[in-house]
């Protein structure tokens, strides 16, 4: 059984990262190297908290020990019904926030920012399925 209190406080914080990032989609163009920076970590700490309810989920729903953040995801959506573009699109998500923390390769800040509005859609889908899948029942 999840821990409610635990995947409302990470999809809290998650619903308060979509408006910063709506947020700046609206902007046009924003090119001032804070916002940009604050724009990279908000993407960063909102693909964390999915991550973070993913790991939750595997291991209290699913029972499955993840080696990994796309582990994790799989074993987590597992029977979900969420389709395979919507799971690849996470699944990317993932690893643009492992090139944002560990620098694996540069990820250019125009690319990034012209992403938001699919990405910000991309996550808001997680939520309602945390919210459907997960906390419905609990």
């Amino acid at each position: 059984m999840v821990d409610r209190d635990r995947v409302l406080a990470k999809l809290t914080y998650l619903d308060a990262q979509i408006v910063v990032l709506q947020r700046v989609a609206q902007a046009q163009a924003p090119d001032d190297p804070l916002l940009v920076s604050g724009t990279r970590y908000a993407i960063q700490t909102a693909i964390e908290s999915l991550i973070d309810i993913c790991f939750h989920v595997s291991a209290k729903v699913a029972r499955h020990l993840p080696q990994g953040a796309h582990d994790a995801l799989n074993a987590a959506v597992a029977g979900t019904g969420v389709d395979s573009a919507r799971l690849h699109r996470w699944h990317d998500m993932i690893g643009l926030r492992n090139r944002l923390v560990h620098g694996y390769e540069e990820v250019d800040n125009q690319r990034l920012l012209a992403s938001l509005p699919e990405g910000i859609v991309d996550l808001q889908a997680f939520v309602q399925l945390a919210k459907r899948a997960w906390l419905a029942g609990a």
